[in-house]
């Protein structure tokens, strides 16, 4: 099968299209209005997020990362706490911990479905850990019962890393909500994205939620009068409007996206050398990621086919040049040398996926890498 055009790893243009003039009518609309920040949209945003969630509180942000930051905040820990998370996760965790002047304590995963173990947890909590950040990573949720239940049990505070579980779910309740604080990312590639950075912080914690609305917005408790210092992140009125349009048809493209996966899974099905993820109804598959011994051979098959793929993510956050402390995390490291991830959006065709699945058999069928 022959591939002329480039297959992308991901496509915005494309995803888009079908609703340009939606998204249009809500810009013009917003720009007409005047008013730009802290407006209508965001309350709307924000109680229509928060009833989906069903959690008592969401307050919008800048990005995602700001959303991990102003949750570890809101908990007010003694200064140089350790929090616990994963080193796979591309950094954002830890450039959040960091930020907010807190340590950063990193657990092995497990190696099928690559979120957080709960053993290396168990081992890993000391005297000084205060906090636990669960990350539900490539759209795939953690053992979040349980995971919760360990953190509650040693008394750690528990924030769920939902930048890439936009309408995941476990045992039929919505991730987001089994967390004392959830922090979500709407990255434009996101299962819910904007077309900008954005971000939202959840909870159904009253406390917690009126810290957040003043970390966000400089520590005010009203208009400059502040009781503590916080930052300048807030979701503009554009996003907002944007994103309550889009969460209306998230449960429709997380499904389109769970047939996509399934279309791979059963494709690729019987290739020796490939791990598959495991895809289960409650996945919402922000990415779809294979593991091989062979991934930077197949990469570079895949490019000169025209295939676009990428790698989330390549350096564990525990082997950057910039971390601090030392941790063996021997299923971490051992993933990131293997793990690709595939084209894999909304608007991918059918026709493509099956032209990609050709290219990887044909690959591992010749043998000559």
């Amino acid at each position: 099968m022959e591939n002329k055009k480039i297959i992308p790893f991901n496509d915005l243009k494309r995803n888009l299209a079908p609703h340009m003039e939606i998204l249009k009518k809500i810009t013009s609309e917003v720009i007409e209005s005047g008013h730009y920040i802290m407006g209508p949209r965001l309350k709307t945003f924000e109680e229509t997020f928060s009833k989906y969630l069903q959690v008592s509180y969401c307050s919008g942000v800048a990005n995602g990362t700001d959303a991990i930051e102003i949750a570890i905040r809101s908990l007010d820990l003694p200064p140089k706490s350790e929090i616990i998370t994963v080193a796979n996760a591309g950094g954002y965790s830890t450039t959040a911990i960091l930020n907010a002047g807190h340590i950063p304590t990193y657990v092995d995963i497990d190696p099928v479905s690559m979120n957080m173990d709960e053993q290396s947890l168990r081992e890993s909590i000391t005297r000084n850990t205060k906090a636990l950040i669960i990350t539900h990573l490539y759209g795939k949720s953690a053992e979040i019962e349980s995971l919760v239940t360990l953190a509650k049990k040693n008394q750690l505070a528990v924030i769920e890393d939902c930048a890439q579980c936009q309408g995941g779910s476990y045992n039929g309740k919505k991730l987001g909500s089994f967390g004392d604080l959830a922090a979500f990312s709407f990255f434009p590639t996101k299962n819910l994205g904007a077309l900008g950075d954005a971000g939202a912080v959840v909870t159904s914690s009253e406390k917690l939620h009126e810290k957040i609305l003043q970390i966000r917005q400089y520590g005010w408790i009203k208009k400059y009068e502040n009781i503590r210092y916080g930052m300048n992140s807030r979701l503009d009125e554009i996003h907002a409007g944007i994103l309550t349009y889009f969460l209306s048809h998230l449960d429709e493209t997380n499904k389109r996206r769970l047939d996509l996966a399934s279309l791979y899974c059963k494709e690729l099905n019987g290739i020796k050398e490939i791990q598959l993820p495991s895809i289960e109804k409650n996945h919402v598959c922000h990415l779809f990621v294979i593991q091989t011994e062979q991934r930077n051979e197949l990469k570079e098959y895949l490019l000169k086919e025209n295939i676009l793929t990428d790698i989330h993510y390549p350096i564990n956050d525990h082997l950057q040049k910039g971390a601090k402390k030392t941790h063996v995390l021997p299923v971490s490291e051992a993933n990131a040398k293997k793990i690709l991830s595939l084209p894999f959006f909304p608007s991918l065709s059918q026709e493509e996926i099956l032209l990609v699945c050709d290219k990887i058999k044909t690959f591992f069928k010749k043998g000559d890498h």
